[in-house]
């Protein structure tokens, strides 16, 4: 056997070993931050589908609790005896202060040694004449945040004294000042009113699938996110909620702001015309709202589609076929 005319010093087996060494760890570095990695996108896989659920459930929940909430009942009487905002009159604080500065003034040494008088007494009618000006712009200021109250003073005072006579043209006023309906139109949906002295009409133009959802979110049991396309029934149920939900809503705003004895309601929708065959704008639930009743019932705890039973109404509903156009009620005369 022959022998190895370059033999290999031990410091070169010393340092193959060491790069070998690296090389192994590095790789058990980079398997290390592979699996590290998955597993934070794993997480903020899941964080990302919990939240989208959380989401989706809060809107369901949101769409069907609308009548929860009410604005807070405007105090006519109260609007209507408020006194006129006080006129500003004219200020010169600034200036006094300015002014009795340059008559307390007395050179000091320093002034007489450098013959600085003249220059302080300049500097201090300076001043005088900058809080002269500062004393206007604050009147003037406050002479233009006083007409602009005022007139607010005014059209409120007016609109008040509207409303408690039941004017009609205050009734809109009112609605349009303090936009009362905005959480439903921002659903999707719109309100046009009749006026009466003692009773409005509210057509209520409702949406269907652009704003309630005909699928489900879910978390599967590794924490996906799971779409499903929702059932007939349920999606009906949700979509019957929310048209009440709304209804008693409109109604509950309408008797915070307005002083009338009750409120008829006609929800309308895109549905099937049986009499034609097609689709097209019907009154699927028409009813009828006094303010005591509505006044009566505990919100935080009823379901929005069977409260309807404590009101003359009129609605067609299934399951299965979800709302029927039926004829809008009459206020009597």
């Amino acid at each position: 056997m022959g022998v190895n005319p370059y033999p290999m010093s031990s410091t070169f087996k010393q340092l193959g070993k060491a790069y070998d060494q690296m090389e192994r760890l590095a790789h058990q570095r980079a398997v290390r931050e592979a699996k590290e990695e998955k597993l934070r996108e794993k997480a903020q896989e899941k964080a990302n589908a919990t939240s989208s659920v959380e989401h989706y459930n809060k809107f369901l929940s949101n769409l069907v609790s609308l009548h929860k909430e009410e604005s807070e009942k405007v105090d006519w009487e109260g609007i209507r005896s408020e006194t006129s905002p006080s006129e500003p009159v004219p200020g010169d604080r600034q200036e006094k202060a300015a002014s009795l500065k340059l008559t307390n003034y007395q050179p000091s040494l320093i002034d007489k040694l450098f013959s600085l008088r003249k220059k302080r007494i300049a500097s201090l009618e300076k001043k005088l004449a900058l809080a002269r000006q500062k004393d206007r712009a604050d009147y003037e200021k406050a002479r233009t945040e006083y007409e602009k109250a005022k007139l607010d003073w005014e059209k409120m005072n007016r609109m008040a004294k509207g409303v408690l006579e039941k004017d009609t043209a205050a009734y809109r006023d009112a609605i349009a000042h303090f936009m009362p309906f905005a959480e439903i139109k921002g659903l999707g949906s719109k309100v046009d009113f009749t006026i009466h002295t003692d009773h409005l009409v509210a057509d209520l133009q409702v949406t269907g699938d652009d704003i309630v959802p005909n699928y489900t979110l879910s978390l599967t049991s590794t924490g996906k996110l799971s779409k499903k396309e929702m059932a007939v029934s349920k999606y009906n149920a949700l979509y019957q909620d929310h048209i009440c939900s709304s209804v008693l809503r409109l109604a509950r705003e309408t008797f915070a702001l307005l002083p009338v004895p009750f409120i008829l309601v006609n929800a309308i929708a895109n549905v099937l015309n049986p009499s034609t065959g097609k689709i097209g704008a019907q009154t699927i639930l028409s009813v009828f709202i006094p303010v005591e009743k509505l006044a009566d019932l505990n919100f935080e705890a009823l379901d929005p589609s069977d409260s309807m039973q404590n009101f003359r109404h009129n609605m067609h509903y299934s399951k299965t076929t979800g709302f029927g156009p039926v004829e809008k009620l009459e206020v009597a005369a």
